[in-house]
């Protein structure tokens, strides 16, 4: 067998979960060719999959240093350190990525997702611009996008990007719930709880259904705040939020015995 062809094997027992037996055929291969950076770099994703992230580090590392130029390592390196919380290097090392993969979309929304753990928004957010720049047509990074100006408040930008998403989508119902944000931001109510019945006709969500509640709590729409907190507790039994929802409605409709019940939970 060609180490062509080990390697291949190698990946396909990578794919496939058999990580032992990925290693084992890439140790063979380091010992017949030991600058083989293919073999070094299969070696350091077992690893990291067995999160045995120092050795997968090492092994990253000489991958790169028998290969420098392969954006790819550069990439994989940076998704193991994101994965073992080591956010900085892992930021350094998308970034050594992108300026060898440029037009590498995914480069640059997993560098915009990483830069989002740290609260790094602006950084953040021109990373999912140059994502969608590459990839026009790039759903998930405008949704992020949107969801990032959310987290700032800014429900306007917020919402155009939501709308992209669903230029691209109409059926996206985390994207039609993000619209029903903004518009209650808005204090555009009936807006609001038309975007999140769309959302539910799509996905029967906890989340929805306690943010339809909420809205519907603010127009003092009681009942109904009421009903869809119980859809959420059905959906999600352990949804701490819908429980202190549905306790203070109910108290603040006089009924303390249902209420305290559910505030005790």
């Amino acid at each position: 067998m060609t180490t062509n062809s080990q390697l291949q094997q190698a990946l396909t027992h990578l794919q496939q979960n058999q990580i032992d037996a990925c290693q084992e055929l890439c140790r063979t291969i380091i010992q017949k060719t030991p600058n083989n950076a293919d073999a070094y770099h299969l070696m350091a994703l077992g690893y990291c999959q067995k999160k045995q992230y120092d050795t997968a580090f090492q092994y990253f590392q000489t991958a790169i240093k028998n290969q420098p130029n392969e954006a790819n390592f550069y990439y994989n390196f940076a998704n193991c350190l994101k994965q073992a919380n080591h956010t900085k290097e892992a930021i350094n090392t998308y970034q050594q990525a992108a300026n060898l993969a440029p037009n590498n979309e995914q480069i640059w929304f997993n560098l915009a997702t990483t830069y989002n753990t740290k609260n790094e928004l602006e950084q953040c957010q021109q990373c999912y611009l140059k994502a969608i720049e590459i990839k026009p047509d790039y759903i998930k990074a405008y949704y992020n996008l949107a969801q990032s100006y959310l987290d700032q408040d800014n429900a306007q930008q917020a919402q155009y990007f939501f709308q992209k998403a669903l230029s691209y989508q109409p059926g996206y119902a985390k994207a039609l719930s993000g619209m029903a944000l903004c518009e209650k931001h808005h204090e555009h109510f009936d807006h609001a709880i038309h975007y999140f019945k769309q959302a539910l006709r799509h996905e029967n969500l906890a989340e929805f259904h306690y943010n339809l509640g909420n809205t519907y709590h603010q127009t003092k729409q009681f009942d109904l705040a009421i009903s869809h907190y119980q859809q959420a507790l059905k959906i999600n039994g352990k949804y701490d939020l819908a429980y202190y929802a549905l306790g203070s409605t109910y108290l603040l409709l006089g009924n303390y015995q249902a209420g305290w019940n559910f505030y005790e939970y």
